[in-house]
């Protein structure tokens, strides 16, 4: 019972410290690492019975080997000296032999190790997304000194998300279903969606350039998670190259969509004749585009959200198809996400893409539909005008701001 005592006073003298100021700033304590146990009927440690003398020489007894082993200090309360014990410290100078006695790993060590990991899961990985939340994560352990809510606290499962973020920030130009992905990470199915999906998706909505109300499922397919495989909607004079044959899909008068795989074993190449391409990121949109201003020159495209790894490789074969006569517009909703979306299809597909209805005239022709924001979402709108890609919009991001007005494109139909 003396051992469990002796342990008990430890690691509650520890927990204090390994919390204190002291121990975020890495330093040596300048005050006291101390617990009461008797002082006018007040006790830190309520087991301090002076009314049970058995209990009372006993925790007694365990101080008293404490000091001796040199693991902390005590005193006496005034009157009561060899009676009542008043106060207990650590001795700081001899914490490490108190964490060995206790077979407990220093907190410092562990934060060294958490630290250490989180940079070699950086280099791991170059997904920016990736990279920018492991950069915050370390940033914050490392200043603080503890873990907060950045990571799990178990250790095999701060280490699965470790693994977790660094194998999708690795996906590139493929598309892979959930379990599919479980199983190439963690040699199981179903683990990523039992333990690690809700935590994935919290920090994709914090570091993926998207909306608040972006759909879970179109976070993760943004990393190329998908929970089934993606179609890609279209309706235009575009051609699917296979090893054997080319078949011409400008008949479907009204679309068509092509699975992902068909574009993993295959091609898309445009005709000749196509002048124009336009990518509309709502689908009522889309729709009515194709029913009512489409012509046999054009090729339309449903963008949806953020397009994925496998859906930045469709368009990519677009690009590399359309001839130098050809102009893309991009149609989206004259907000944050639409612009972000301009922005990404410029920097990463073809600088050439032009906004399409998405502009000051737009805002004011349909006031009527037009939303207000608050000061969080014109922070976000004013991030935009670092963005080099969009300088021929910053006019429009500035009225925008300037008046707290977006506009969803299903208003312009």
């Amino acid at each position: 019972m003396i051992d469990k005592i002796k342990r008990d006073l430890l690691n509650i003298l520890i927990n204090k410290y390994e919390k204190s100021a002291a121990f975020c700033r890495n330093e040596s304590p300048k005050r006291k690492i101390s617990i009461r146990l008797y002082d006018s009927g007040k006790s830190d440690y309520p087991l301090y019975d002076i009314e049970q003398s058995d209990k009372r020489i006993e925790i007694n007894q365990a101080v008293l080997d404490l000091c001796e082993r040199e693991m902390l200090f005590f005193s006496w309360m005034k009157g009561e000296e060899d009676h009542i014990i008043a106060k207990v410290w650590l001795n700081f100078n001899n914490i490490y032999d108190a964490y060995i006695y206790l077979n407990r790993k220093p907190k410092s060590d562990e934060i060294d190790e958490i630290c250490t990991h989180i940079l070699e899961a950086i280099e791991c990985t170059d997904a920016e997304w990736a990279k920018a939340f492991l950069q915050d994560t370390y940033n914050y352990i490392y200043a603080k000194r503890k873990i907060g809510n950045t990571l799990p606290t178990s250790t095999e499962e701060r280490e699965g998300l470790l693994k977790c973020i660094c194998f999708a920030g690795n996906i590139k130009n493929e598309e892979l279903l959930e379990r599919i992905f479980s199983l190439r990470c963690f040699g199981d199915s179903k683990r990523f969606e039992h333990t690690y999906r809700s935590r994935m998706l919290s920090v994709l909505r914090k570091y993926l350039d998207v909306e608040q109300n972006t759909k879970d499922e179109d976070l993760l397919r943004q990393i190329g998670i998908a929970k089934y495989p993606e179609q890609f909607e279209f309706c235009g004079s575009l051609i699917l190259k296979t090893e054997h044959n080319e078949l011409d899909l400008s008949d479907l008068r009204y679309g068509g969509s092509i699975f992902h795989d068909e574009i993993e074993q295959n091609k898309v190449i445009l005709t000749k004749n196509v002048e124009c391409v336009i990518t509309i990121e709502n689908k009522a949109n889309y729709i009515d585009y194709i029913y009512k201003q489409k012509n046999e020159n054009t090729l339309v495209i449903f963008h949806g959200g953020q397009y994925s790894q496998s859906k930045k490789k469709f368009f990519e074969m677009i690009s590399q198809s359309i001839s130098q006569k050809c102009i893309w517009l991009h149609w989206g909703d004259i907000d944050y996400g639409g612009f972000t979306m301009l922005a990404r299809l410029r920097r990463e597909i073809n600088g050439n893409i032009q906004p399409y209805r998405m502009g000051i005239a737009e805002l004011k022709e349909h006031q009527q539909y037009c939303a207000s924001f608050n000061d969080d979402y014109a922070e976000r709108l004013k991030q935009l005008l670092s963005y080099n890609e969009l300088s021929d919009c910053y006019m429009c991001i500035k009225y925008m701001i300037a008046n707290r007005k977006k506009l969803e494109q299903e208003a312009l139909i």
